[in-house]
């Protein structure tokens, strides 16, 4: 079973967004996530280290989508480069 939800991420400067992704949602496989093709900047995907540097994750660019095998959400924290920005993902 898939279950679809979209958030909006803001940049480094005004909120953390540490992990918005449904803390301790537990997944089977993983996660799919898409930025928003409407988007007008990049949204940086990593681990905990978003919290201290938040360009060094993998930047995800408008309309591109990345899968990221992990158990439970809790993992996976998204900041916006800049901005308010929306990232879509789907666990399973």
């Amino acid at each position: 079973q898939k279950t679809a939800y979209e958030i909006s991420t803001r940049d480094w400067s005004s909120d953390v967004c540490s992990s918005d992704l449904e803390a301790n949602t537990a997944l089977k496989t993983g996660v799919t996530l898409k930025a928003n093709s409407a988007n007008n900047a990049v949204i940086y995907i990593g681990s905990s280290i978003l919290l201290t540097k938040s360009t060094e994750g993998y930047p995800l660019e408008p309309g591109e989508s990345i899968y990221i095998e992990c158990a439970n959400l809790n993992a996976i924290y998204a900041v916006a480069a800049s901005g308010t920005q929306i990232l879509n993902y789907i666990g399973s």
